[in-house]
């Protein structure tokens, strides 16, 4: 699953998602963050990017156009956000990884504060590929 979005992602931002090392893995964002806020760190900052899905999905080769409106549909039903933020730079932690060692690893999906978006998610991502037919290989 998350190598499909990936993919998706870095398709669209070219080289600036190829060279972002370690917290790309991760899919980190602020789940608390306003969506101004996501639009201002997305568009203003070397170290953010914003996804559009909408965008991604019908700028996807391997997506038929029905692909694209039934994944657009099922993951609006399944809450999964259209548009969204991801730090793709500049992590510091260890590795370049925010809190991967960190042992209370639930903080990473409570809505607040830095999230993984996969551990949020992924099986609302998973269930909208499956209710269109497709095939999501993580």
């Amino acid at each position: 699953m998350r190598r499909r979005i990936v993919t998706i992602a870095a398709a669209s931002a070219g080289t600036v998602l190829l060279a972002t090392g370690p917290a790309l893995a991760h899919e980190c964002y602020i789940a608390s963050r306003s969506w101004q806020g996501n639009l201002m760190s997305g568009t203003h900052s070397q170290a953010w990017y914003q996804v559009d899905l909408n965008e991604e999905f019908a700028n996807d080769p391997s997506l038929t156009e029905a692909d694209a409106q039934c994944l657009l549909t099922q993951r609006t039903a399944n809450g999964v956000p259209l548009v969204f933020t991801i730090h793709v730079k500049g992590a510091v932690g260890q590795d370049g990884v925010l809190a991967d060692n960190n042992p209370n690893s639930w903080l990473m999906a409570d809505g607040k504060g830095v999230d993984h978006f996969f551990d949020v998610y992924g099986e609302a991502l998973g269930a909208s590929f499956a209710a269109c037919g497709l095939e999501f290989q993580p």
